[in-house]
């Protein structure tokens, strides 16, 4: 170990327990810093999320105007958009809708629960069958979610 020599004394040089306490705690500074930034760039994902919903629907009302031209196009290109961007009930996985406001990893680990137990959710609606999830949060989360039923195989006609 390196030492500083004076008169009197021979002095270690780092290596002590103040410095492993400095360790651990830019450790669990790190750490913190690490569960910080990942939350912020959650609730930047939701933030936009939301922004990209907002201007869907507004293109939506804006399509649907009488002699609006590209009605179709305009129509077809804004709810390609607007699902991409949804965070789909009955697909995506607990991290996702974690994100989700008012949802967190409690809830959203209730939402695969109910749906491994009782099937897709036909709708946004259907959230009113998880525990803790009242009107309030349904309205917030209409324009950021959606509900696709799982592809259902097609039966052969009979001739």
């Amino acid at each position: 170990m390196p030492s500083v020599t004076s008169d009197h004394d021979e002095l270690p040089v780092g290596g002590g327990a103040g410095d492993e306490a400095r360790d651990d705690e830019r450790e669990d500074t790190d750490r913190h810093s690490r569960v910080v930034l990942g939350r912020r760039i959650g609730a930047v994902i939701i933030v936009l999320a939301s922004i990209v919903a907002m201007t869907i629907s507004w293109l939506d009302r804006a399509a649907m105007l009488p002699g609006g031209p590209g009605q179709n196009a305009r129509q077809t290109a804004s709810h390609a958009a607007r699902d991409a961007a949804l965070v789909d009930l009955n697909t995506d996985d607990e991290s996702m809708l974690a994100l989700l406001p008012g949802i967190g990893t409690l809830k959203a680990r209730r939402i695969i629960e109910e749906r491994r137990r009782n099937g897709d959710f036909s709708g946004v609606d259907d959230l009113r069958r998880v525990a803790g999830i009242g009107d309030q949060t349904i309205e917030g989360l209409r324009p950021l979610v959606r509900a696709v039923p799982a592809v259902q195989p097609r039966s052969e006609p009979t001739p």
